[in-house]
């Protein structure tokens, strides 16, 4: 009986170099998944976070520290929604909430390597690994001109008329596939090329190549109320809109 129960509850685990073969590519200089290999890391990268998140909780309980969570944000975040959010957390909860704000090109990463334990991100997705909760808000996209723009006494611009400006653009390694495609598309509807502008990171960044005239931007609509000036002007633009997500 013994025997069983040590048997059961030690398990003889696989060796990594059994499987290296099938998972893995070597070149002198460098090593890449297979496609089995991206099949195992998209399998087990969900499960390893929460084994972290949950050890990262069992030793705060052991040491006697209070339940914080690391919330990470971009942006505005929940603009208006914070605060509600905040107070439900310590009231039904009883969670501390330590903001970390966070940026264009990190905004998924630090969700998964660990530097936060959730995020209030722009859709879509575009890191492997992580769970979509919820979606917490829906809002319109507007277009960020100058105030002296062509288009800046628009109520309603065409997307097409992108294919006259110049949007920014993300660092060549940062391009975040679906997410850059959205947010900083190359390309109005219809297929016409949008010029390249500016390389940017952060959402200031965004609005100082605005302020500039190197390029206009699309932004949800709710930043108007938290990152407006007298130099620029937010538009609605014939996009569908964008929400956030936990």
């Amino acid at each position: 009986m013994e025997k069983r129960r040590r048997d059961f509850l030690s398990p003889s685990a696989p060796s990594p170099k059994r499987y290296a073969p099938w998972l893995f590519v070597r070149t002198s200089r460098r090593v890449q998944l297979t496609p089995l290999g991206e099949k195992f890391h998209l399998g087990v990268e969900p499960a390893a976070l929460a084994l972290r998140a949950t050890l990262d909780d069992c030793r705060k309980t052991a040491l006697g520290q209070a339940n914080r969570l690391r919330i990470g944000f971009f942006g505005g975040g929940l603009y208006e929604l914070t605060l509600p959010f905040v107070r439900h957390l310590e009231s039904k909860f009883h969670i501390d909430v330590e903001w970390v704000e966070l940026s264009i090109l990190d905004q998924f990463e630090a969700v998964a390597s660990g530097k936060v334990d959730a995020a209030f991100c722009r859709l879509p997705l575009s890191h492997d690994g992580l769970v979509q909760c919820t979606d917490l808000l829906e809002e319109k996209k507007k277009l960020v001109v100058p105030a002296d723009h062509r288009l800046s006494d628009r109520d309603l611009i065409d997307p097409e008329e992108l294919a006259l400006e110049a949007l920014p653009t993300l660092p060549d390694n940062h391009q975040s596939g679906a997410w850059a495609a959205i947010h900083f598309p190359d390309h109005t509807p219809s297929g016409r090329l949008i010029a390249r502008g500016p390389v940017v990171t952060t959402i200031r960044e965004c609005l100082a190549v605005v302020e500039s005239g190197e390029a206009v931007v699309i932004f949800g609509g709710r930043a108007e109320h938290y990152y407006s000036n007298p130099g620029i002007r937010y538009i609605e633009i014939g996009v569908p809109p964008v929400g956030p997500l936990s």
